[in-house]
């Protein structure tokens, strides 16, 4: 009787740390640990109700409930890299409509610091998953989806590290 107890509480255990991943295609070791601190904190309740609490969004008309749901039975995305052919670029990262869940982190602008890589995989995951911001620049976007979801992930870097 002990034994199942315990395999069933192992089996929940690992359920729950499946759940919602992001894998990566890459060989850049900073990749991998960007991936293992990201699925951290995908999977991380204060997170997810971070955002269920978050008073107002903007740019959509979802709720924050609806939102954290949304974080809260996370797909599977992959992070891969990929280099602008101008080396003045500013793109940090994106998505393209015909991949769904794959997100691209530029070359010529990573590796940059864990809590601003965070921000950016939640902010171009939250793309993938409809939500968007108008035009590309942030000014007056705080609040919305992308904006406010990968800032606050961004503070979880330390309970994830």
């Amino acid at each position: 009787m002990i034994f199942r107890i315990l395999l069933l509480i192992s089996l929940s255990i690992v359920k729950a740390e499946a759940k919602g991943s992001f894998s990566y295609k890459s060989s850049i070791p900073w990749v991998a640990d960007l991936a293992k601190v990201v699925n951290c904190v995908a999977n991380n309740k204060d997170f997810i109700n971070e955002v269920k609490l978050y008073p107002k969004f903007t740019h959509t008309l979802d709720k924050s409930l609806d939102i954290s749901k949304s974080l809260d039975n996370l797909g599977y995305f992959s992070i891969s890299t990929y280099r602008t052919k101008s080396p003045f670029s500013k793109v940090i990262a994106t998505t393209y409509k015909s991949d769904k869940t794959t997100l691209y982190l530029n070359l010529r602008s990573n590796p940059r610091p864990m809590p601003d890589m965070i921000n950016t995989v939640f902010h171009e995951s939250m793309h993938l998953m409809g939500y968007g911001h108008g035009d590309n620049s942030p000014k007056g976007k705080e609040e919305s989806v992308p904006y406010k979801v990968g800032s606050i992930a961004s503070k979880y870097y330390g309970v994830c590290k």
